[in-house]
């Protein structure tokens, strides 16, 4: 067993023995009228907001706080945890008013996005590195230039050894789009094949018509179409990984901002 699988075996564990003990503290307290909802309301609290300190931790790299690693653990399980402790503080019931409906939905689809997000981390770096060499995807756009100038210039270089209409018809009709920005983001984002193995096909049905020179060039432009297709596959993944979160945030600091009226709504309430 491998150290990764004993580290989320041990958490998953961990949230789940958690779990129900908060289960069987809830229904003696529950047994006894001490209100449990209150105080996991406040558990509740001191979890989002421990969560939500990992984003300000990455911040604060400087500071001897603790690995980002082992922060990143404790956000993922304690995540975890968070669903039974809302479920617990509602009782199983969708709660009504307007403020308690915004905050049981944006946590909600909070943690709907943390576990995406989750998904995509583990599943997307493996997938990188086998299309090509990672790249910064905000220096992709830079070499897609380089790929685009290397392209047209083997075409060029061709015509003025022997000159091609096909070449040059081809690489219009099928290339200079593609060379010109990322391109196929959406059917890359569904891991589909098809944008890559049509451009070569396209290259593979001009190849009987071109003399041995201008087959050089092809097979150089299908280097550089493979090249291109890469980067389009690591800009739309990461792409995916980058706005991911720009959902992420915004929703995680809309849900404190709900739960905070929340609070100060009940605690109002109940000083009455």
């Amino acid at each position: 067993m491998t150290h990764f699988v004993r580290r989320r075996i041990t958490g998953i564990t961990i949230v789940v023995v958690l779990t129900l003990l908060l289960m069987v503290t809830t229904q003696t307290m529950d047994s006894a009228l001490l209100r449990p909802r209150t105080w996991l309301g406040w558990l509740l609290a001191v979890v989002v907001l421990f969560l939500t300190s990992y984003r300000v931790r990455k911040q604060l790299t400087m500071l001897p706080l603790g690995s980002s690693a082992r922060w990143l653990q404790c956000h993922i399980y304690v995540g975890l945890l968070s669903l039974p402790v809302f479920l617990l503080h509602t009782g199983g019931q969708w709660p009504g008013g307007l403020i308690e409906v915004m905050t049981g939905l944006l946590f909600l689809t909070v943690f709907c996005t943390g576990i995406v997000g989750l998904i995509l981390t583990r599943a997307i770096p493996p997938r990188l590195t086998n299309r090509g060499e990672e790249v910064i995807r905000e220096r992709i756009p830079e070499f897609i230039r380089i790929l685009r100038e290397e392209a047209e210039a083997s075409v060029a270089g061709a015509k003025d050894v022997a000159p091609s209409e096909v070449l040059s018809d081809l690489y219009l009709r099928h290339l200079h789009a593609f060379f010109q920005r990322p391109r196929n983001l959406f059917p890359y984002l569904i891991h589909s094949a098809k944008p890559r193995a049509g451009l070569l096909s396209a290259l593979a049905e001009t190849r009987r018509f071109l003399n041995s020179q201008d087959q050089q060039t092809m097979e150089r432009l299908a280097e550089c179409v493979k090249r291109k297709d890469d980067l389009d596959y690591q800009y739309a993944m990461q792409s995916l990984l980058k706005y991911w979160l720009f959902l992420h945030v915004p929703l995680t600091w809309g849900m404190i901002v709900f739960a905070s009226c929340h609070v100060i709504t009940v605690m109002a309430y109940t000083s009455q």
